[in-house]
Order: structure tokens, then C-alpha cells, then sequence
């Protein structure tokens, strides 16, 4: 039977969140990293919260323990979990053809039997970099259009210690592919907050006025970016 499932993001942890005829609450960390709470039918958001926000710490905890939250090397196999855009995927690796594709909750890598991790990973970030510029040339001419500015280039690669960088001088913009494991909000915040150089290089009063009126939330997400470490690659 299948019951009701919605997901929250509590301090940064992504739990499922599945109402079923039961009478307590209850919360699961499963050994693939996904965190799971069962809750009675007709119980509130604000219940709900009331219930995980105090074991979030606990969760963090488990999380640690089994190496999801840890900055490791990505092994690429089956069982893994990988973002995209914010939300936790379990990593499914299947023969085939190479092709990657979201199923559901899974990330599907297809690989022929042997690949190499140099090969798998080639083809996630080939994935990963198509979603990313997917994405980035939607909301482009919306948010050159806020600002006010174009850039006269934009290119993702991976970057060890910052989110984006601007040439004022050329015109181009550079943003981490590591974005696209994030919420979509990022994005949009750092590539505005990079046209904004175009018109203040630096971070003064004037690039903050920019900021302010096309982007309100960036502090709160400056903040959250700021406790992100970025990993020694893009595979951690």
C-alpha cells in the first residue's frame, strides 16, 4: 500500500516525510544515508517539525557515522548517494550503454561491464555539467534583464574555493559546477551576484544596493554557502 510522502529540509537534512495509519512518530536513518520519519495520519506540519527538529543533531550524528556527511571520495556504485539541485538521490549503476537519468528517487548510471571509475565519472559529470548549462540558459536572460547587464561569456567548471568569479574587463562569467548539486536559489543568487560586478567590481555600498534589489534573500544564502566546504573535487 502506498501512503502519503512528502519530503523537508531541516537544517539542511532532506527527510521523507510518509503519513501512515500509526499512533507515535518515528524516524529512521537507513544505511544508504536516506532519512525517513513515519508519522500518524492527520498529523500537522508544525507537529511534525516540532518532533524532528530537536533530533536533527542526532540524525547529523548517524549521518557522520556512516560517511554521508563526511567530504569523501565518491566510489560511484550502487547505493551511493548523490544531489542534484538540492535533493538526495540513491545512485543505482546498471550495464548498459553510457547514459545517466533520474528515476524516480534514483540517479541511474548506465556503464558498460568494466568501466573504470575514470570512466564513471566522466559520465556523471558530463550529465551534471548538461543539467547545469541546462539550467543556467533558462534563467540567464531573466536575470541579465533584472540586472541589467549581459554577460558576454559564461562558463561552468569545477573551482576549489569559490562559487563564481567575474571578469569585469571581458565580460565573463565562471561558475562551479558544484552548484548543481545545490538548491536552484544558489545558482540563481551567485550568477546575479557575479552581473552585478559588472556594474560594481567590488563589494561596496553600490554592489550591495544591486544586491538588494535583485536578489533580497542574498545574505541568508551568502551565510549558508559560507558553512559549505567545497571538496578537493568534484567528486569530494
Amino acid at each position: 500500500m502506498r501512503y502519503e510522502a512528502r519530503r523537508l529540509l531541516v537544517d539542511g537534512i532532506e527527510i521523507t516525510v510518509t503519513f501512515k495509519p500509526i499512533k507515535s512518530l518515528r524516524l529512521l536513518v537507513k544505511p544508504t544515508g536516506s532519512v525517513l520519519a513515519s508519522v500518524p495520519v492527520r498529523t500537522s506540519r508544525a507537529e511534525v517539525l516540532r518532533f524532528l527538529k530537536p533530533r536533527i543533531g542526532w540524525v547529523k550524528a548517524q549521518l557522520r557515522r556512516l560517511d554521508v556527511l563526511e567530504n569523501r571520495p565518491a566510489a560511484l556504485a550502487s547505493g551511493e548517494r548523490h544531489q542534484l539541485w538540492g535533493r538526495w538521490y540513491e545512485l543505482e549503476v546498471v550495464e548498459g550503454k553510457p547514459k545517466v537519468r533520474v528515476l524516480g528517487e534514483r540517479i541511474v548510471l548506465a556503464m558498460p561491464t568494466g568501466a573504470t571509475l575514470a570512466q564513471r565519472q566522466k559520465t556523471m559529470e558530463k550529465w551534471y555539467r548538461e543539467r547545469f548549462l541546462q539550467e543556467i540558459e533558462a534563467i540567464r536572460p531573466q536575470l541579465q534583464r533584472q540586472v541589467g547587464r549581459e554577460a558576454a561569456q559564461v562558463a561552468v567548471r569545477w573551482m576549489k574555493t569559490r562559487w563564481g568569479s567575474c571578469n569585469v574587463r571581458t565580460g565573463r562569467i565562471n561558475l562551479n559546477l558544484e552548484l548543481v548539486k545545490r538548491e536552484r536559489r544558489f545558482l540563481r543568487a551567485t550568477f546575479t551576484h557575479e552581473l552585478c560586478h559588472l556594474i560594481a567590481p567590488g563589494h561596496g555600498q553600490l554592489f550591495q544596493a544591486q544586491m538588494d534589489r535583485c536578489c533580497p534573500e542574498w545574505r541568508m544564502l551568502r551565510k549558508q554557502s559560507r558553512s559549505v566546504q567545497i571538496g578537493q573535487s568534484f567528486w569530494g
